[in-house]
């Protein structure tokens, strides 16, 4: 069996706020990297947006990768909420009681918008893999 391929997913940024829009499943595995990718972007007073419109699952290690990238982020000074989730992903959030610990809102980020923030994307695609 060959490596698993990385989550896709883009990363708008524009000065200190940014927005992560994951696509499909997040699973432990992919989770590393991913957390990696965000955290370098991250300084103080960084606003952070995860727009799950198109997350369709989460493991236990995905969620907590956004508990880590918000502590992170909260104790440099920056906030982190969540925007949009899957029908499954709030329903993931209400059941482990996460809708607690987040700021979670039902307001869509259009897609529009994040290329009139004007700031750098990123994007990694599920042909790119994991590296060794």
């Amino acid at each position: 069996m060959g490596r698993p391929e990385m989550l896709p997913y883009t990363i708008q940024q524009n000065s200190n706020r940014i927005i992560v829009a994951p696509t499909g499943e997040l699973f432990g595995f992919e989770a590393s990297k991913f957390e990696q990718d965000i955290l370098a972007r991250t300084g103080t007073g960084t606003t952070i947006i995860f727009d799950l419109h198109e997350l369709r699952f989460i493991d236990s290690m995905g969620i907590g990768l956004l508990l880590r990238v918000k502590k992170h982020t909260e104790t440099r000074g920056g906030s982190l909420s969540v925007k949009n989730p899957a029908r499954v992903i709030s329903s993931i959030f209400s059941r482990y009681k996460l809708t607690e610990m987040f700021q979670v809102s039902d307001s869509s980020i259009p897609p529009q918008h994040y290329s009139s923030m004007g700031g750098q994307q990123h994007a990694r695609t599920a042909q790119q893999r994991i590296a060794c």
